[in-house]
């Protein structure tokens, strides 16, 4: 009808444009545009009351269940006649409306391809689809008892013509019935059944309901594994639900074979453990088909993140394509590199969309390949808990010159910094044994300054940022390098905050002129000369020059080390201990319910910030051999040397390792399981080698000097 409405009206505008002036044009189009389109608007109006459809699930599977037997269209003479008397009058211009979204939006049908009804006992799939948060099970219709797969209550639905208001709920059934499956819906208003639609369920295609697109209130009844973090689906439906039969992908990941006979918790635990392990051997969503499907994921986004994470997508895949057929970055045609390079323009643009929360789009990033690794730049990125902590944990982790899967510039880091040397390496082992015995095991002890600056009260607003961050600078530099800054310095240092954040994106982002090398060098040169005329430098020095430490000298002599200790105290220490003062600070502005919280436990609650929205969301190490990963369906060996992103934010997140992870709680019994600060935090308290040999060394100073900032600025509070 849609279809057949618009060829007409494209007939009418060609032959009107022949023999009408312009404005004579305009009128006879619009006029037949209201003739043909207001019958096409009557006629879905008809079948909607027919099918007692309620909002959006009137979708392309529920179209045939819908449409009765005689008459044009499937319309009787009796409601032929009505519609005409009807289109005599005047239409509501609300139902008009209604009638428009219904014919566009959700009569899908494509004549002429439909396939044949699905026997009782075929694996049906039941999908929770277009939203982020995705989810799925395997059902058959058995013939001893419907299937209630879904249901929902207090829907609030108007008459056709009249003005009435009915509170109805409608129940989602799948059944069997004369040897075929079938979904049933029973629709019961003010107490009373009004009406049973079935529709068969056939091969290619599906019964769509999309309550959420109207707000409705939609709740799957029946067992559901999130596609995601595979633990059993409990979100609300945002977006769609679907009933179609299961296809050879789908029922090979739930293996169904082996759990169809099982029942209750077993058969849901054994279909969660089948799933977790085809998603990983296939390397995405079990719901994908065809390469399209990876990028076309994003769309699920669009509500939350608009454009930017479908352009996301498209970046991986297209990378992945790129790692397919050259694993070896440095292989890549010049061509390739600067598309590469775009992209990352394209990437900070997404991170933009996300409100510049890397923990957000990361944890997005995950959700869209249901937790399984995906592209970065220069090498893939990998999301689970468990994955993420074998890495933090590894006494023989590889480095190389990258942060970010990207190369690095001697503009923001020097090569032979210990942050890039391997794990096992004697340069690593010896430079965290300089920097202890140097004072880095205890800076954190003794008497501190107090913090000063203009506390504001809630009517007044969150506190400059640029006044946090300059206390937070003055600290850091006074107990770490024992050192009192003037003003002029503290200012310098703090700047570091907004010039020195692109250093992440090394190499790149500056060949790219986004990064303002000549005031990161100022940043640099100044903090360099703190550190060399502290104590602490002067330690160095001294013990450096032990026998002990001559591989280490070899790599780096005792001036380099000034450097990368200013690097280390501008990059972790400002940067990553004002990420987290400030955050604790706005999270009490914006929610009165943290003013005691944090008050009870400022360390507790300093880490449950930083497990939600980490400071450090992710680490680059790489690869210490050839390494397959499945990126997009393909197997792809990475040659040893590839740079890998291992993703805090997505492991702090993990629901198989924290119960209500989105949820702020610093009781969780497991809070010292989070990955931050470079490994568990039990072991980071422990100054712990053996479990994370590359823990902060800062970590004790960073909380010190965030409570203090963040108790000074919230006291109004």
């Amino acid at each position: 009808r849609a279809i057949a409405s618009r060829q007409v009206l494209w007939l009418l505008r060609a032959t009107s444009a022949f023999v009408q002036p312009v404005g004579v044009q305009r009128l006879f189009i619009m006029r037949s545009s209201i003739v043909f389109g207001g019958l096409s608007g009557v006629l879905a109006m008809a079948h909607r009351k027919s099918a007692g459809c309620v909002g959006t699930e009137c979708g392309s599977g529920s179209y045939d269940s819908m449409q009765p037997k005689e008459g044009l269209w499937g319309i009787s003479a009796e409601q032929m006649g009505e519609l005409l008397s009807i289109a005599g009058n005047d239409v509501p211009e609300e139902a008009v409306q209604n009638a428009s979204a219904f014919l566009e939006g959700n009569s899908q049908w494509v004549f002429g391809h439909r396939g044949e009804p699905a026997a009782c006992g075929t694996p049906l799939a039941i999908r929770v689809t277009e939203q982020p948060w995705i989810g799925m099970g395997v059902a058959e219709a058995a013939t001893d008892a419907p299937l209630t797969f879904g249901e929902m209550k207090d829907v609030q639905v108007e008459g056709f013509w009249v003005r009435q208001t009915h509170k109805c709920s409608k129940t989602y059934q799948i059944i069997c019935e004369e040897g075929v499956s079938k979904v049933r819906r029973t629709m019961a208003c003010n107490g009373d059944t009004i009406n049973h639609k079935i529709t068969d369920i056939r091969e290619n295609e599906s019964f769509k309901i999309c309550p959420g697109h109207d707000g409705k209130d939609f709740k799957v009844q029946v067992p559901m594994v999130d596609l995601i973090w595979h633990n059993d689906y409990h979100a609300a439906v945002e977006g769609c639900v679907e009933v179609g039969v299961a296809s050879e992908h789908e029922t090979a990941a739930f293996d169904w074979g082996n759990t169809k006979s099982m029942l209750g918790d077993a058969r849901q635990g054994a279909q969660r453990g089948s799933v977790h392990a085809y998603a990983r051997k296939y390397g995405g969503c079990v719901t994908y088909q065809k390469p399209s499907d990876w990028p076309a994921r994003g769309n699920d986004f669009a509500k939350d993140f608009g454009f930017s994470l479908k352009m996301a997508r498209w970046g991986q895949s297209k990378r992945a394509a790129w790692f397919r057929n050259e694993p070896n970055y440095t292989k890549w045609t010049k061509w390739t590199r600067f598309q590469n390079k775009i992209d990352l323009v394209k990437q900070l643009a997404v991170f933009g969309s996300f409100h510049g929360n890397r923990t957000l789009a990361f944890n997005a990033f995950a959700w869209a390949n249901c937790g399984e690794p995906e592209t970065m730049l220069y090498g893939p990125q990998f999301f689970r808990y468990e994955d993420v902590v074998k890495e933090s944990q590894s006494l023989t982790q590889k480095r190389g010159y990258f942060t970010a899967t990207m190369d690095q510039t001697e503009d923001c880091f020097m090569r032979n910094m210990v942050l890039f040397q391997s794990s096992d390496s004697p340069q690593h082992r010896q430079a965290r044994d300089l920097y202890d015995r140097a004072g880095m095991s205890n800076m954190h002890e003794g008497e501190m300054s107090a913090v000063v600056g203009n506390a504001t009260t809630r009517e007044e607003g969150t506190p400059d940022g640029w006044v946090v961050t300059r206390q937070v600078a003055k600290l850091i530099l006074e107990k770490m390098l024992g050192v009192v800054a003037t003003e002029e310095q503290i200012d310098t240092v703090a700047k570091y905050d907004s010039v020195g954040k692109l250093c992440v994106f090394g190499n790149p982002i500056k060949s790219l002129g986004l990064l303002s090398t000549s005031e990161v060098a100022m940043i640099r040169n100044v903090t360099r000369g703190l550190v060399s005329g502290s104590r602490f430098g002067s330690k160095i020095r001294e013990i450096i020059a032990g026998a002990e430490f001559d591989q280490l000298r070899a790599m780096a002599p005792a001036e380099d080390h000034m450097q990368h200790v200013a690097d280390g105290t501008l990059f972790a220490g400002v940067l990553g201990t004002n990420d987290m003062t400030y955050k604790c600070i706005k999270q009490q502005f914006e929610d009165p319910t943290h003013v005691p919280m944090f008050r009870s436990d400022n360390s507790k609650y300093l880490y449950e910030t930083m497990r939600l929205d980490g400071a450090v969301t992710s680490i680059t190490s790489t690869m210490s051999k050839e390494t397959t990963f499945m990126l997009e369906g393909y197997a792809t060996k990475f040659p040893a040397g590839t740079p890998q992103q291992v993703v805090y934010a997505t492991a702090n997140r993990d629901p198989n390792q924290f119960a209500n992870p989105n949820v702020f709680d610093m009781h969780r019994a497991n809070l010292d399981d989070m990955i931050t600060w470079n490994g568990q935090l039990k072991h980071v308290k422990n100054r712990d080698y053996s479990k994370a040999p590359r823990f902060c060394p800062g970590h004790d100073l960073s909380v010190r000097v965030a409570a203090a900032v963040c108790a000074h600025f919230t006291q109004h509070l």
